[in-house]
């Protein structure tokens, strides 16, 4: 069953992989997905009547962790687009949705 970190693993801890080993292995997690950002480049393009947008693209990886083998067991880079306008935590959790429903098949 899933298990949505944020309820369990405050910010600070993140970037600390032994807390973060410790935690997962506390609430019995088999599996982690860390997803971090790597960078972000800008462009623009242009809509109807002229309107111009600047296009922010966020490059990301995600790495899975085997929690019982103590082992990385897959890396992946992505981009995405964040829509100028639309709320960013939406974008966000359907990009990192998209991206669990493709590594689990």
């Amino acid at each position: 069953m899933p298990f949505v970190s944020y309820t369990a693993m405050p910010d600070p801890i993140v970037s600390d992989m032994n807390a973060v080993a410790a935690q997962a292995n506390a609430v019995g997690a088999d599996t982690v997905l860390i997803n971090k950002p790597l960078g972000t480049t800008q462009g623009e393009t242009s809509g109807a009547g002229g309107i111009v947008y600047n296009d922010v693209y966020v490059n990301t990886q995600t790495s899975v962790y085997d929690m019982k083998a103590n082992k990385m067991i897959m890396s992946v880079t992505a981009e995405t687009w964040i829509r100028q306008g639309d709320p960013y935590p939406a974008q966000i959790r359907s990009y990192v949705k998209t991206l669990v429903n493709k590594l689990s098949r």
